[in-house]
């Protein structure tokens, strides 16, 4: 009872906060992504549940602000393959952001706070924190953009690990964009900062902060527009991983991609590119360290119907690192198609698939059972959006989740509900 009355307790202070300083927020500015031959500003600042909400203005400064609050229904919150635990998550998010324009340059920020309440496994309970910056400089023949974003946050058990992790990330870009007409080029550096708070054993005296990174990538892309609203796109990232124990092999990679960035027809775009990472690890006396050698793409087709519907589909292949036993990364291929219509200028529904196969590259063993582990995950579902004000919004969404593997432990179903109501400005 007690833990009930702190649960509405809290919601309520979280709505008289709202009303008193509308200083919350269920909030983002769109990622800063490298655009190529456009004029689209690199990042601004938004919010997907309120798409039309004006801001409030004082002088040439904008501020953004609401709160989201809503319930998860969750029946196998550890993705357990025999014995599933059902929890009602509450969830609570506030954040604020303000833009700052100088002449035809801007500055960003905004933070977030997402607490996540569990009705029945409350030691799960935790706030997951994130703080985003931009520099937007633009001058006559180039623009220099500094991007920086913070995150503290909880993971629950899953297929890569078997731990409530905590941790936090920070990862930094600065970056260089000239264009002409015809040609385009952009160069940036990025460093991104992952720490571990456990201290549990990954693999025999290898804990989680053994994989304690610090990560340094130079990318570079030129494009030529040989369409008039249709780019070709090379693209070289070259990166290093850095990690402070021995106990964890570092390593370079260097991804290189070619690729279509824009209209393909007057209803079909893309941003699809394909090509190839050669990844390096140095020799290590504890954890997998072979040079990986593969095929990758990423991006994917946007096709709009008459009647302005969507059909989006998604395709990628993927190396990513590991924390599963000695294994120091897996590779993943995966798939997605969704379909978006609007019923009213208010309400839009979505209907989505997804595959993933994770694969690993070496044997490992579970209970009797030795093998090179496999893992086939699929997803399906709906969600309903709408816009009841420009400063109101609702939504509706669920989601079945199947895994399968050779190894039967990382196997689960799982049915997720969720509710969700915004408002802000």
């Amino acid at each position: 009872m007690a833990r009930i009355i702190r649960k509405l307790g809290l919601q309520a202070l979280g709505v008289i906060f709202f009303l008193i300083t509308s200083m919350v927020l269920s909030y983002a500015y769109v990622e800063p992504v490298r655009r190529l031959l456009t004029t689209t500003p690199p990042s601004e600042l938004t919010n997907p549940d309120l798409p039309n909400r004006p801001g409030l203005k004082i002088g040439d400064i904008t501020f953004h602000s609401a709160i989201s609050t809503g319930v998860q229904s969750d029946n196998n919150i550890y993705l357990s393959s025999d014995d599933g635990k059902y929890d009602a998550i509450n969830h609570e998010a506030g954040s604020f952001g303000l833009e700052i324009p100088i002449k035809e340059h801007k500055l960003s920020f905004d933070y977030l706070a997402d607490e996540y309440l569990f009705t029945h496994h409350d030691r799960n309970d935790h706030v997951d924190q994130r703080a985003r910056a931009l520099i937007d400089l633009r001058f006559t023949d180039y623009r220099v953009t500094l991007t920086e974003v913070y995150r503290h946050y909880t993971e629950l058990p899953g297929s890569e690990n078997t731990s409530r992790l905590r941790q936090d990330d920070n990862n930094l870009r600065v970056g260089v964009l000239h264009e002409t007409d015809k040609l385009a080029f952009n160069a940036g550096y990025t460093n991104i900062v992952h720490h571990y708070f456990n201290d549990d054993a990954i693999f025999g005296t290898v804990t989680y902060r053994d994989r304690d990174s610090v990560v340094q990538i130079i990318d570079t892309s030129i494009a030529y527009r040989f369409m008039p609203k249709t780019a070709v796109v090379l693209e070289n990232d070259y990166g290093i991983s850095d990690h402070e124990s021995t106990k964890s092999p570092n390593y370079y990679f260097d991804d290189i991609l070619l690729g279509l960035k824009g209209d393909l027809h007057k209803n079909l775009t893309t941003t699809f590119q394909a090509g190839y990472r050669y990844q390096y690890f140095k020799e290590s006396p504890i954890l997998f360290d072979k040079t990986v050698s593969k095929f990758i793409c990423r991006g994917g087709f946007k096709y709009t119907l008459q009647n302005q519907d969507v059909l989006d589909f998604v395709l990628e292949r993927t190396v990513n690192d590991s924390t599963y036993q000695d294994i120091t990364y897996y590779t993943t291929n995966f798939t997605g198609l969704s379909y978006t219509h609007a019923f009213t200028s208010k309400l839009l529904g979505q209907l989505f698939g997804k595959y993933q196969r994770n694969m690993y590259p070496k044997e490992t063993t579970e209970g009797t059972k030795t093998a090179i582990r496999r893992d086939n995950g699929y997803s399906t579902g709906f969600n309903l959006h709408y816009d009841i004000r420009r400063w109101l919004s609702t939504e509706l969404g669920y989601e079945f989740k199947k895994a399968d593997s050779n190894f039967q432990t990382f196997a689960y179903e799982d049915n997720i509900f969720t509710f969700k109501i915004t408002a802000g400005f």
